[in-house]
């Protein structure tokens, strides 16, 4: 069907068409000039709508990291596992694991830091960690071979031979008495 705005009547389209607008409104035209890109591209010398960013994230592109960094996270942990090594050092068997766990933390946190700006290493802790931990598993070891020397000496590991639990009581008090340790 023809009508005034289609005096030959409906046609088939031919590749992509932009939406159609209503009558009166025409897109804004921009002055052009033998040197002015095309509509939609900026003229002030940005990349396109759309374009790969020139700079890469995290690179101000002056030759410096960015400032918002983040922070070592595993530098605490380490650092924490290795005071709780410590502090339980004297119950003996959790040192030995958290030992182990900040020293592996502690190290990777080193490793870590390697790459990272030197205000968002967090070295110190690493390496206290590290310390820590291993001092914790020294004091544990001190007081295993200690308490063991302890029953040694004291003949109180004889007395688990027998199979009496009466005569076992009997070999422990008169052992401990003998060591100086009094007993209720």
């Amino acid at each position: 069907m023809t009508n005034p705005q289609n005096p030959q009547g409906p046609q088939e389209p031919q590749g992509p068409q932009e939406p159609q607008r209503p009558q009166g409104s025409q897109r804004p035209q921009e002055p052009q000039s033998a040197d002015a890109p095309a509509y939609g591209v900026p003229s002030y010398g940005a990349p396109a709508y759309g374009a790969a960013d020139p700079v890469p994230a995290g690179y101000s592109g002056a030759g410096e990291w960015a400032v918002n960094q983040s922070k070592n996270a595993i530098a605490p942990w380490a650092l924490g596992l290795g005071i709780v090594a410590l502090l339980s050092s004297v119950i003996i068997m959790p040192a030995y694991p958290l030992g182990l766990i900040g020293i592996v933390l502690g190290i990777i946190a080193l490793v870590k830091g390697r790459k990272l700006m030197p205000e968002n290493r967090r070295t110190w802790m690493s390496v206290v960690g590290i310390v820590t931990s291993v001092l914790g598993m020294i004091v544990a070891t001190i007081i295993v071979y200690v308490g063991f020397n302890f029953l040694v000496e004291t003949g109180i590991t004889d007395c688990f031979e027998l199979k009496d639990e009466a005569a076992i009581d009997q070999c422990l008090n008169e052992r401990i008495e003998d060591s100086g340790a009094t007993t209720k």
